[in-house]
């Protein structure tokens, strides 16, 4: 999955120059863990967010073994068949983590209404530059390293209430 190169978290395709302390990040221990439900919230939001229907995100989190995560639905209700599209979004989706500036990003949130990553920024930042996790056009707050490949995920199942 990783591993912790003198104790920082880095992709298994990073390349190690020098002598280092390497210690490998496996998905049943407390690290690897955390990369997969940082990885399943993300995914969860992007399949969402990806239908098109006048939702906000409000919060994720992971309780029991299960993530959920919190959308503010306006004056909208979701199909069985877009369900089942935002589910399939476990396929192998190209993912990264990129830098943008402070008011560029801002502004990207701003337009697709991410009020609560908007907040998150304001209550937490110091205008640098915001590091976000980005999947097509969908982007949020890096909260650290994510999967790279996303075929551990077998099925995902999405409910109303």
């Amino acid at each position: 999955m990783a591993a912790l190169v003198n104790d920082q978290l880095m992709p298994m395709t990073s390349f190690i120059k020098k002598d280092c302390t390497l210690q490998y990040v496996m998905a049943n221990d407390e690290t690897g863990k955390a990369m997969i439900d940082r990885t399943a919230l993300f995914l969860l939001a992007y399949g969402i967010k990806s239908l098109d229907k006048p939702c906000k995100r409000i919060k994720g989190t992971v309780d029991s073994g299960s993530v959920y995560y919190d959308f503010a639905v306006e004056g909208a209700t979701f199909t069985t068949e877009e369900l089942h599209q935002a589910e399939a979004i476990h396929a192998n989706y190209p993912m990264g983590s990129r830098k943008f500036p402070y008011f560029k990003s801002k502004k990207e949130l701003i337009a697709t209404g991410e009020t609560y990553v908007l907040d998150y920024i304001d209550a937490h930042d110091d205008y640098g530059p915001v590091v976000m996790q980005v999947m097509n056009n969908f982007a949020d707050l890096d909260q650290g390293l994510l999967l790279g490949d996303l075929s551990i995920f077998k099925a995902v199942h999405l409910t109303q209430e």
